[in-house]
């Protein structure tokens, strides 16, 4: 086994590339197009994913303060003097 082999099978590879890149822009073009809008798109559910994270906290905070208003609120019985 040549332990240089996987190496220089990678190097040929990247020169493929990078020869395959010189001879049609437009394939580099996109490339880079591509990784850019998977950049984007994870931003985007980062963000949204904080975005909903807060909202949830907010939500029940809100709750809580309602039940919190509603538990001092003590409504008589009909029978019972006030």
């Amino acid at each position: 086994m040549n332990p240089g082999g996987v190496v220089e099978e990678t190097g040929k590879v990247a020169t493929t590339l990078i020869g395959t890149m010189k001879e049609q822009p437009y394939l580099l073009a996109s490339m880079l197009l591509n990784f850019s809008m998977v950049g984007l798109l994870a931003y985007a559910g980062m963000a949204m994913h904080d975005t909903r994270i807060r909202e949830v906290g907010l939500i029940y905070d809100n709750a809580k303060q309602i039940q919190e208003l509603l538990s001092k609120c003590v409504i008589p019985s009909p029978g019972q003097p006030e």
